[in-house]
């Protein structure tokens, strides 16, 4: 039975892989059952978003609600290494991950232009 890459050698298969990449309109999300990998996409669209941009549009839709609209969080992020540590630490602290897969969660910044995969710790 063959074994799974470590973490670094799929870095360094990526690098080589990303060297000759061409952007492709669809990514498929291919995850081995247990494995999580947060990724964040570099020029993601949900990367331009952001909380206060989103509660204007909201509250131009439901005026009467707009005391509840600024109060709420959307999750909104500048920093997209930081983000995915932010969720590693979601799902390592959860009561709802395997303590196996605790142990098997990686994070990646994948850039959609360059193909290029950075392992974020």
């Amino acid at each position: 039975m063959a074994t799974s890459p470590t973490v670094q050698e799929l870095l360094k298969r990526n690098n080589d892989i990303a060297a000759t990449h061409k952007p492709q309109l669809l990514i498929p999300e291919m995850k081995p059952p247990n494995q999580l990998s947060p990724n964040m996409l570099i020029d993601c669209g949900c990367s331009y978003m952001k909380d206060p941009n989103v509660r204007e549009a909201l509250k131009e839709r439901a005026p009467a609600e707009a005391s509840k609209i600024d109060g709420m969080v959307f999750g909104a992020f500048d920093n997209l290494e930081q983000s995915v540590r932010d969720d590693l630490k979601i799902f390592k602290s959860s009561q709802f991950v395997r303590e196996e897969m605790k142990k098997s969660v990686y994070g990646f910044v994948y850039d959609i232009q360059t193909g290029k995969l950075t392992g974020v710790a």
